[in-house]
């Protein structure tokens, strides 16, 4: 998560959408940046209403921001988790989050479970990621991961330079299978 009281922006680093190169495009014009493990760097939006919000209501009161994200679309979103999740440290540590040892629509299926998901299939999903305790919708602006174009316009008007993202922490483009 990355915030800027300055340029007006808090953005959620939706997993598996391409925050890894928004942030590196982002920390240069960040006032808070947060790191670290996944739970603290990937806060989601209930999180940052119990706890990030309070503290900046305090710290910058009267503080005005938007709340950005990215979403994915769902098939793209899971088959990116599939490859990332065959890595060889996931593979070769024998860690039960890796996907190396089923198929893809065994994957989808295991995701799909109600309960008692395997650990390579227990993600969350990017709407409980997005979603306020009340159900209602998080953020004020949200990106489709397929055309970060747009992002990228929003964030250079914002910060008043030409920002473009890269592409950082890819996931493999083949799967890797025992």
């Amino acid at each position: 998560m990355l915030i800027s009281l300055k340029y007006g922006y808090a953005f959620f680093c939706t997993p598996k959408c391409a925050s890894n190169s928004i942030e590196a495009m982002l920390k240069p014009y960040s006032d808070i940046h947060l790191l670290g493990s996944p739970q603290v760097r990937q806060t989601d939006v209930c999180g940052f209403d119990r706890f990030v919000e309070p503290y900046l209501r305090h710290v910058a009161p009267g503080a005005e921001y938007q709340r950005v994200a990215v979403i994915r679309e769902p098939v793209s979103w899971l088959y990116s988790w599939y490859r990332f999740r065959s890595r060889s440290a996931l593979r070769e540590a024998g860690s039960p989050n890796s996907t190396a040892h089923v198929s893809f629509d065994e994957f989808v299926g295991a995701y799909l479970q109600d309960d008692d998901r395997p650990a390579y299939a227990d993600l969350g999903s990017q709407l409980e990621f997005l979603t306020r305790s009340d159900g209602g919708v998080g953020v004020d602006l949200l990106y489709p991961y397929e055309n970060l174009g747009h992002l990228e316009t929003y964030f250079s008007a914002q910060v008043g330079a030409e920002l473009s993202a890269g592409s950082i922490n890819v996931s493999p483009r083949r799967v890797y299978r025992y």
